[in-house]
């Protein structure tokens, strides 16, 4: 789980510089690792 919200966390701050052309881009991603946690589980 801590590595899942470092990975969110940097990666969130990295996006932020370029919100404009990468939100799509960053919930897509969220969606996939949430879809990756609910198969885990």
């Amino acid at each position: 789980m801590c590595y899942y919200d470092d990975k969110i966390l940097d990666t969130r701050i990295f996006y932020e510089k370029n919100e404009q052309t990468t939100n799509n881009l960053f919930t897509i991603w969220l969606r996939l690792i949430r879809a990756n946690k609910l198969v885990e589980l």
